[in-house]
């Protein structure tokens, strides 16, 4: 797989000293992006990224239900992101390794689908940039997301091209990180399209996503449970999934769901429970012995929590 992390220091060098080309390589991106500015898009249609959306917003989406109007804030947030796409495309154009750049993907077997490439080098080789805040960097963070992967992994399965994500630090605290995709387990991702696609007919509103536990200020520590271990100390949460926080839609309570701690390890106490988290007890030892960062619950655990 190419290192695209060497190309992108010696363009952002050649972009500083004020080089004509990496410059003229820059405005060419920027003006291909803006192709896709303002484009009114079918109500209807299904896009490879709603894979890892919450399924209810994507309802909303397909329902025309009325969207919160964008933060200053989140305008920013998305600017920033472009600019650091734009920035890869032209790097690659500079470089002279760009095939193509927003480069749309034929799912013909899928009725009303669609799905957009960022940029393909002539390798060939499928490039998806991803911006992440800098503490997404920290540690392991779960790195490439499995929404991420099942993305480029699609293109992979209908244009046959290696696909890789290369995430960048829009804080600017990180070095890019950049991950071959392998190819997907076909049958399950093809299900999961399936299940929008009866989303997209049925009439029904589906569930609020599942609560999630996960870990705060988490350091790299021993901390012994009696008999068994875990690698971090830090705090153990229960509340909405991530995707809540950023829901673009009033109706929907999910993200007004409360977060709760339920426990709290150090060396001196190795585990400390809070109220709720002795009324939750085993959440948090599931937690614990699962060794992941996030754990949604789900069935019979939801309609308890909410009970």
């Amino acid at each position: 797989m190419r290192d695209l992390i060497p190309i992108l220091n010696d363009y952002l060098i050649a972009k500083s000293k004020g080089d004509a080309a990496a410059w003229e390589a820059k405005l060419w991106a920027v003006k291909e992006n803006t192709r896709f500015s303002g484009k009114v898009r079918d109500q209807m249609r299904l896009y490879v990224t709603d894979l890892g959306k919450c399924p209810r917003a994507v309802k909303y989406r397909l329902n025309g239900e009325a969207q919160y109007p964008p933060t200053t804030a989140k305008r920013l947030m998305f600017e920033q992101a472009e600019d650091i796409e734009t920035t890869v495309a032209a790097a690659c154009k500079w470089a002279g390794i760009l095939l193509d750049y927003q480069k749309g993907v034929d799912l013909s077997d899928r009725e009303n689908w669609g799905g957009r490439k960022d940029i393909t080098l002539i390798d060939p080789l499928t490039i998806e940039v991803k911006s992440s805040r800098s503490a997404a960097f920290k540690g392991d963070k779960g790195m490439p997301k499995e929404a991420h992967q099942d993305q480029v992994g699609i293109y992979n399965h209908y244009d046959g091209i290696t696909p890789c994500l290369l995430y960048m630090d829009r804080g600017g605290e990180n070095m890019p990180r950049q991950y071959e995709v392998e190819p997907l387990n076909w049958p399950d991702v093809s299900a999961r399209m399936d299940e929008l696609d009866a989303l997209r007919e049925s009439a029904d509103l589906p569930d609020l996503l599942p609560l999630v536990l996960s870990r705060k200020a988490a350091r790299k520590s021993e901390i012994d449970l009696g008999g068994w271990s875990v690698d971090w100390s830090g705090e153990i949460w229960l509340g909405p999934d991530w995707r809540c926080n950023y829901c673009d839609y009033d109706l929907c309570e999910g993200g007004r769901r409360q977060k709760t701690m339920l426990a709290k390890m150090t060396k001196k106490d190795p585990l400390v429970l809070s109220g709720a988290g002795k009324a939750h007890e085993d959440y948090v030892y599931r937690y614990l012995r699962s060794g992941q960062r996030e754990l949604s619950l789900c069935g019979a655990d939801e309609q308890r929590e909410a009970s």
